[in-house]
């Protein structure tokens, strides 16, 4: 009786038992052993098994079939499909966030973005837990905002990781006034009661920031705020410069002090003619009378002659006047330029 294939079994698994859908059977590691009809078995190989293709998670054994002398047996093995796990393939920002133009200094927001990821199996959904870069000061140079976001794939627990970018614009800083100094003082910074300001010879400097440069401003470009000129003391003159719609301000002192008044100069008093000493009175010799006229003029003989500077007292005191009235004139006139240089 001739010994014939009776049956085959897979007496030892292969090494890969569990799968997941999309993969292929594996069969390494697999011993097929056949029995015949005279109950001798034997290790064969030349088998065939399906499924060959990717396995689905209705597939849960792998049929292997075996042809010998014209007689074919087949035997199962079992396996494990597992469903493929849905992974994060991407993201992408869907709707942008409200503000994308930017000044230099300025940091990133994400209010009104949105951030949506697309799975393994074609599905979407918004995403939060994001992270941006950079997170700072924006500077010129920054075009774009990247957006990373990770999941970790559902089975190894390793993290899957996908980026995006969305662009921005950044622009320099404007600019602007930063404030203003006198960088050259006036050259009168004393003054009397009732004077006028004057400016002369003042530099006013405004100073800028972002990389402005400083600037000697233009008498127009400036203004100086009243001062109370009618009591002494030390004044503060602010100086003012507006740009752009920023006002700065820088103040100096000043020194008010009163107006000098001129003391009048009293008229000086003529000076009175000198009186002539009287001549002394002879005492008459004896003998001659004391009183008695010498001719038939009547005149006494102890009459005090006449020198004649009787005759000249009333132009010498016209004199005296006239040059005290001069003296006075010259006094009065060199005072009122004094006083007006002083004023000065």
């Amino acid at each position: 009786v001739p010994v014939v294939l009776d049956s085959i079994a897979v007496t030892t698994p292969p090494v890969k038992t569990t799968y997941t859908e999309g993969e292929s059977f594996s069969s390494m590691g697999m011993v097929v052993t056949a029995t015949y009809s005279d109950s001798t078995t034997a290790p064969v190989t030349g088998y065939t098994y399906s499924p060959t293709g990717a396995l689905t998670t209705a597939d849960t054994s792998i049929t292997v079939s075996y042809e010998e002398g014209g007689v074919t047996k087949t035997a199962t093995t079992p396996i494990t499909v597992n469903a493929v796990p849905v992974v994060l393939d991407s993201i992408a920002v869907t709707t942008a966030p409200t503000k994308t133009t930017y000044t230099e200094g300025e940091s990133f927001e994400t209010a009104g973005m949105v951030v949506t990821a697309t799975y393994s199996d074609s599905t979407t959904a918004p995403v939060t837990g994001y992270t941006y870069s950079p997170t700072g000061a924006l500077s010129t140079s920054d075009t774009e905002i990247v957006i990373t976001y990770a999941e970790d794939d559902g089975l190894t627990r390793t993290l899957i990781t996908r980026t995006t970018t969305i662009p921005i614009t950044v622009s320099a800083l404007p600019v602007m006034l930063d404030s203003i100094e006198i960088t050259s003082a006036p050259m009168r910074t004393e003054y009397m009661v009732g004077d006028t300001i004057d400016l002369a010879g003042i530099e006013v400097t405004a100073h800028y920031t972002n990389g402005g440069m400083d600037r000697v401003l233009s008498d127009g470009e400036y203004t100086a705020d009243p001062v109370d000129m009618s009591t002494p003391g030390t004044k503060d003159v602010v100086i003012r410069h507006m740009a752009d719609g920023i006002e700065k301000t820088y103040s100096f002192t000043i020194t008010v002090s009163e107006a000098l008044t001129p003391e009048p100069t009293p008229t000086p008093e003529p000076t009175p003619a000198p009186t002539p000493e009287p001549e002394a009175t002879q005492t008459p010799e004896a003998g001659v009378a004391a009183t008695g006229s010498d001719d038939d003029t009547g005149a006494t003989s102890d009459e005090i002659p006449k020198t004649g500077v009787e005759d000249i007292r009333p132009a010498m005191s016209i004199l005296f006047m006239m040059a005290a009235v001069m003296i006075f004139i010259l006094l009065a006139k060199v005072v009122e330029r004094d006083g007006k240089y002083l004023r000065k």
